[in-house]
């Protein structure tokens, strides 16, 4: 296999993963579940195609992937819905949903796409502003400390219905970037489904990186070096199976969930 097109085939198919993921790492923290990221995800991007793709498309993928979030904010801190079901519910909407705007309107052939070097400089802007958010004593106190115990929080003075609004919106805005960005690296249009459970392997990394943001970060790039071998190998003419390549990202994402014990164990309130 051609080292080039694996690599590029990463790194496409990385960053959306990887944004997803440190998206979802911060909602975690909070103490909420963040199984949205595939909904988030797989609407940022229909909206990214359909508002003409380029840096029009990225933004209104971020505001779309923000609006699923706060919807996911609303359920849970206000109508009293749990987190999980909540999240699953917001995957089957968007997935039924993009799915039937499609068949009745299909997207535009192709729209404005965005290189691999400007999908790392975004990825890495993003990541950059993530890390510096999380360096700060004060905020980064405060979302532990909600993540850790919401009653031991408000006791302390903690707004945690704010602190959880802000990492909703942190969690779609970046999602929203990687739902956008997959496919305005790619072949820019939409296809039904195109997600392809990325949003649950960004889940899954978030798991397997133990709540980590270095770690979260390698687990993204590592899934989707898995998930590429599908692509190189089509196309490069290599023989393999399809359905076996195709299945070890998310195996692997099985694999990581079911090793998680008491000592990774992420924040306590996701457990509550």
């Amino acid at each position: 296999m051609t080292l080039v097109p694996w690599l590029a085939a990463t790194t496409n198919l990385g960053l959306p993963v990887m944004l997803a993921a440190t998206g979802g790492l911060i909602c975690e923290k909070s103490g909420t579940a963040a199984l949205f990221l595939e909904g988030t995800m797989l609407t940022a991007a229909f909206i990214a195609i359909r508002t003409g793709g380029g840096v029009n498309g990225l933004i209104c993928g971020l505001a779309a992937g923000v609006t699923v979030t706060s919807c996911h904010y609303l359920l849970v801190n206000r109508a009293k819905v749990k987190d999980v079901i909540a999240g699953v519910g917001l995957n089957m909407l968007a997935l039924a949903a993009t799915s039937f705007c499609e068949r009745i309107v299909p997207s535009a052939e192709s729209v404005t796409t965005l290189s691999t070097t400007s999908g790392v400089l975004v990825a890495a802007a993003c990541v950059a502003l993530l890390i510096g958010c999380l360096t700060n004593p004060k905020l980064r106190l405060r979302l532990d400390i909600t993540g850790e115990s919401a009653l031991q929080a408000r006791i302390f003075g903690i707004n945690t219905s704010r602190v959880k609004l802000a990492s909703h919106i942190a969690a779609g805005a970046l999602a929203g970037v990687g739902g956008a960005l997959l496919p305005l690296m790619g072949i820019g249009t939409f296809v039904e489904n195109m997600t392809n459970g990325r949003g649950y392997l960004a889940l899954a990394a978030i798991v397997f990186g133990r709540w980590e943001l270095r770690s979260v970060i390698a687990a993204s790039i590592a899934f989707a070096a898995l998930d590429a071998l599908q692509l190189v190998a089509s196309t490069q003419g290599i023989k393999a199976d399809a359905d076996l390549l195709s299945m070890m990202p998310y195996l692997a994402g099985l694999i990581a969930l079911i090793v998680r014990t008491k000592r990774t164990a992420g924040p306590a309130e996701l457990s509550g």
